[in-house]
C-alpha cells in the first residue's frame, strides 16, 4: 500500500473513530497494518486496539475493554506522545481514563442511560509521514 493510500485509509479510520464507528475503524486500520512491513504495524495495531476497547465498552464489556486497552498501551509505547501527526498519548490516556472511571463505579456503568462521551483522535494530517 503506497503512502497516499495509507494516508487516505488513516483519515477514514480517524473519521470512523471520531464518529464512534469503532468496528468500521477496526476494519479500516486492519487494511493498513496488514500491508505494513516495519514497526509501524504496531502503531496501526495499537490504534486499532483502542477502537476495539471502546467498542467493548459500548457493549458494556469491561473485561474486553481492559484487555484491548492493555494491548494498545504495549503497542503504542514507542509512539508516544506524538506520531505521524497524531496525539497518540492523548487518545490513549483519555480512553484509559474512560474505561477505568467506569470500572471504579460498575453500578453506574451498567445502569448508565446517558450517552458516553468517547474521546476523539486529534490528527494533524499535514504532519503525516509513513
Amino acid at each position: 500500500m503506497n503512502d497516499r493510500a495509507v494516508k487516505a485509509n488513516l483519515s477514514r479510520a480517524i473519521q470512523q473513530f471520531n464518529n464512534q464507528e469503532f468496528f468500521n475503524c477496526h476494519e479500516t486500520l486492519e487494511l493498513i497494518w496488514l500491508n505494513q512491513q516495519n514497526n509501524e504495524r504496531d502503531f496501526y495495531r495499537g490504534i486499532l486496539h483502542i477502537a476495539v476497547s471502546l467498542l467493548h465498552l459500548s457493549h458494556k464489556n469491561l473485561n474486553g475493554a481492559f484487555l484491548q486497552i492493555r494491548k494498545a498501551e504495549r503497542r503504542l509505547q514507542s509512539f508516544l506522545p506524538l506520531y505521524c501527526g497524531m496525539l497518540v498519548e492523548k487518545i490513549l490516556w483519555e480512553s484509559k481514563i474512560l474505561i477505568f472511571s467506569f470500572a471504579q463505579n460498575k453500578t453506574k456503568f451498567y445502569n448508565e442511560t446517558s450517552e458516553i462521551k468517547y474521546p476523539h483522535i486529534i490528527w494533524h494530517e499535514s504532519s503525516f509521514q509513513n
